[in-house]
């Protein structure tokens, strides 16, 4: 069998800017989430929220040809945040991936994915 190719969402999707990520709090917001619920059976050990750092940010939309001030805002949306985290006494490198379905009508629907992968260095 060969392996899929590598999906990589930092350049397949509009990458935030450094400040949109620092004026958009939902985004960090969204990581905590993902963190906490993907940590919650860990009953001895509380996750320090506070040192999670976001690295970089993507987002997918649909419709894919949102203007780039439209994308924020949109209805139907996956963010792909790479973050640093600290939680295991070394800092790893992960993914959350977060599905954000809004409905006309105020409703929020979706889902909280996060990756317990860690991303390989690439040699330089």
């Amino acid at each position: 069998l060969e392996s899929p190719p590598d999906f990589n969402p930092f350049k397949r999707f509009y990458v935030l800017k450094k400040s949109e990520v620092q004026d958009n709090d939902w985004i960090r917001l969204y990581l905590e989430l993902a963190v906490a619920t993907t940590n919650r059976s860990y009953e001895d050990h509380r996750h320090d929220l506070s040192k999670l750092k976001i690295i970089k940010v993507a987002i997918k939309t649909t419709p894919q040809d949102l203007e780039p001030h439209e994308i924020l805002g949109a209805y139907d949306a996956t963010l792909y945040i790479r973050y640093k985290d600290s939680c295991e006494g070394k800092v790893v490198d992960r993914i959350a991936i977060v599905r954000r379905y809004l409905r006309e009508k105020l409703a929020i629907l979706g889902s909280i994915h996060s990756s317990d992968t860690i991303i390989p260095k690439k040699e330089e």
